[in-house]
């Protein structure tokens, strides 16, 4: 989908996400990586069904080159391209229980399969804490497309994947709008958990240790990591493919109702099916 409207703002904290704090842009090369887009004047309306509340989607756009760098880090160095949001620190009180909700979608021409590439389209990650300073800061729950163009949830508490759990079928992925919803409650230590819904279904249902630093945060967009070894592994000349998605209703909340009340679109969802 080829956008033809101006943005509104390129500024992330110019929308509302409940009790989330600020968020700041990741290592974004370009303005048009990150647009917020009144979904009105957006060129084909009927794909977005889903908007609740939320007069306003967030667009994020990814093309061959747009890497950035920052206090010694270099993501063109690293093989890695992102247009991403995250909160600008954590908040994070442990032990507390917090639901976490997003609808987004990815347009039916974006290419998806771009192994050996990974796409990522959210995670937490956590930074690091004067309480436990030996431990790194690193991703911990990633929202990943999978080399067959699914969505999986990789689990990296231990600092690498201890397991993939599905979430949305190829087939599926790029019909429609989507809704994920998690119910997380951070700890260091076994008392965690880390649930997720999409589009009310009960997904992956995890227990234990959910941070090992204590101080997790969100990030959002497209963030893509071995970017070189798809042209070379390909015998393409350009680099990865252009890829974008969109989001609408981000929000984080104390409690279930408090998502519900932002997204009307999730009226039905007062009874969430509980896992076992």
């Amino acid at each position: 989908m080829k956008l033809c409207v101006k943005h509104m703002s390129t500024d992330p904290n110019d929308i509302k996400r409940g009790n989330f704090g600020d968020f700041s842009r990741s290592l974004i090369k370009n303005d048009d990586g990150y647009q917020i887009l009144n979904d009105s004047k957006l060129p084909d309306r009927r794909i977005f069904t889903q908007k609740g509340n939320s007069p306003v989607v967030e667009y994020f756009e990814i093309n061959p080159g747009d890497c950035g760098k920052v206090d010694g880090w270099d993501d063109c160095k690293e093989g890695r391209e992102r247009a991403e949001i995250k909160e600008k620190e954590s908040d994070i009180k442990l032990s507390k229980e917090y639901w976490y909700s997003w609808d987004f979608f990815i347009p039916k021409d974006i290419d998806l399969k771009v192994w050996p590439t990974k796409v990522c389209i959210g995670q937490f990650h956590q930074d690091k804490s004067n309480d436990f300073p030996c431990r790194k800061a690193s991703v911990i729950w990633m929202f990943q497309i999978a080399e067959h163009g699914g969505l999986y949830l990789d689990e990296q508490i231990t600092g690498k994947t201890r397991g993939y759990t599905q979430l949305i079928t190829h087939e599926n992925l790029q019909k429609e709008w989507h809704n994920i919803i998690v119910h997380a409650k951070w700890s260091t230590e076994n008392t965690g958990k880390f649930s997720v819904w999409v589009n009310g279904i009960p997904k992956a249902n995890y227990e234990g240790i959910t941070t090992t630093t204590g101080k997790p945060y969100f990030k959002y967009g497209l963030y893509r990591t071995k970017v070189n070894q798809y042209a070379d592994e390909n015998g393409i000349k350009g680099g990865t493919p252009k890829q974008s998605i969109y989001y609408a209703n981000v929000i984080r909340s104390s409690n279930l109702d408090g998502i519900l009340s932002f997204n009307k679109n999730l009226e039905g969802y007062k009874e969430l099916k509980v896992f076992p």
